[in-house]
C-alpha cells in the first residue's frame, strides 16, 4: 500500500497545482505530505483485496481526498478555526471569503476529475456522496440548534451518516462500481458499511469531545457545546436533564468541566456506548453479506474499527474510573 499511497500524494499534488492562477494559493491548502489519506487508503485496500483495477481506483481515491480537503477548508470557516494540524488554516491565511471560494473550487475540481476517470455509475455515486456530505453539514448548522426544532436521535444519526459517512460510503462502494459486475445486494451492503463506519467514527468523536482531554483531542473538550453544535451525546444529556438546547448551553457553557465529569458517570454515556456497539453488530452482519458474495471487506472493517473507534475510545478508560 505504501507505493500506491505515494502515487496518490503525487497525483493529488499535480491536480491541485494544475491551474496556473490558483497554484499560488496551494501551499495554504494543507500539507499533502503529512496528510493521513485515510479515505484513499480505505478505497485502495478495498480495491486491492478484491482485484479491482488499481489505476482506476487510484484516480477515484484522489478525487475523494480533494473533496475531503474542501470540507476541511469550509469546516474551518464554520468553526472559526485559526489552526489546522498545528499550522494556520486556509481561512486564517486568506480570510473567510477566499476559503469559501477555494473550497467551492475544490468541490468542482473533484467532480471534473471523477467524471474524467470513472465510469458513469461510479461518477453518479460520487456526486451523491458529495450531496449527502453537504446536506448533513447544512442540517447540523442550520436546523438542529434552531429553538423551534425538536430533534430526535434519528435526526442526529442522519446528520452523522451524511457529513461523515458519505465519503466513506464512496470508498466502500467505488471498487465494486469500477468492476461494474457487482450484484445489487452487494452494492447495497457495501454502501451501508461505509455509512456505518462514518457514523461510528462521528459518534466516537462526539463522545471524545464530551469526555476527552486536550491531549487526546488536540483541542479543548466540550468544543461542540461552545460552537453551538448539537451532537448525539449532548442530545442524550438534554433528554436526561429534561432541558432544551438553549437551557443546556446556558447552564454548562461556563461549566464544561462539571458537564464532562457528569457525562462519564451518566446514563447518556452508557447509551452512547450501546449505540456504538449496535453499529458494530450491524457492520458484522453486513460483512457477512459481502462474504456470501465473495467480496473481501472484513479486514478493512476490523482495522477501521480498531483504529478509529475502539482505540480512540480506549483513552477514556482511566477517566471512567475517577
Amino acid at each position: 500500500m505504501a507505493a500506491e499511497t505515494e502515487i496518490i500524494r503525487q497525483k493529488l499534488t499535480q491536480l491541485l497545482t494544475q491551474d496556473p492562477y490558483l497554484l499560488q494559493v496551494f501551499p495554504s491548502a494543507g500539507n499533502i505530505e503529512r496528510a493521513k489519506l485515510s479515505r484513499a487508503r480505505l478505497l485502495l485496500k478495498n480495491a486491492k483485496d478484491n482485484k479491482v483495477d488499481l489505476n482506476v481506483a487510484i484516480e477515484a481515491a484522489v478525487a475523494i481526498e480533494v473533496v475531503h480537503l474542501a470540507t476541511l477548508i469550509h469546516d474551518d470557516v464554520i468553526d472559526d478555526s485559526p489552526m489546522r494540524r498545528n499550522t494556520a488554516s486556509f481561512k486564517a491565511s486568506h480570510g473567510n471569503k477566499s476559503a469559501v471560494l477555494y473550497g467551492d473550487y475544490l468541490f468542482s475540481l473533484a467532480v471534473n476529475h471523477v467524471q474524467a476517470t470513472q465510469n458513469s455509475a461510479c461518477a453518479s455515486v460520487f456526486t451523491e456522496c458529495i450531496h449527502d456530505t453537504c446536506r448533513g453539514e447544512a442540517i447540523q448548522d442550520l436546523i438542529l440548534s434552531e429553538p423551534n426544532f425538536s430533534p430526535c436521535t434519528e435526526d442526529l444519526f442522519a446528520v452523522a451518516r451524511g457529513k461523515t459517512g458519505a465519503l466513506f460510503a464512496f470508498c466502500t462502494q467505488a471498487p465494486a462500481l469500477i468492476r461494474s459486475d457487482t450484484p445489487e445486494a452487494l452494492q447495497a451492503a457495501l454502501k451501508e458499511i461505509g455509512y456505518l463506519l462514518g457514523l461510528a467514527y462521528q459518534l466516537a468523536d462526539d463522545v471524545l469531545d464530551m469526555a476527552g482531554t486536550q491531549e487526546n483531542l488536540g483541542k479543548p473538550a466540550c468544543n461542540d457545546l461552545r460552537e453551538n453544535c448539537m451532537t448525539t451525546p449532548l442530545f442524550q444529556l438534554m433528554q436526561e436533564f429534561n432541558m432544551n438546547w438553549q437551557q443546556l448551553r446556558s447552564r454548562y457553557l461556563n461549566n464544561e468541566n462539571e458537564l464532562t465529569e457528569y457525562f462519564l458517570q451518566s446514563a447518556s454515556y452508557k447509551t452512547m456506548k450501546s449505540e456504538i456497539d449496535a453499529v458494530k453488530d450491524e457492520l458484522d452482519r453486513l460483512v457477512g453479506v459481502c462474504s456470501s458474495h465473495d467480496w473481501e471487506i472484513q479486514e478493512i472493517v476490523a482495522y477501521f474499527w480498531g483504529e478509529y473507534v475502539q482505540n480512540r475510545l480506549y483513552t477514556l478508560k482511566d477517566a471512567e474510573c475517577h
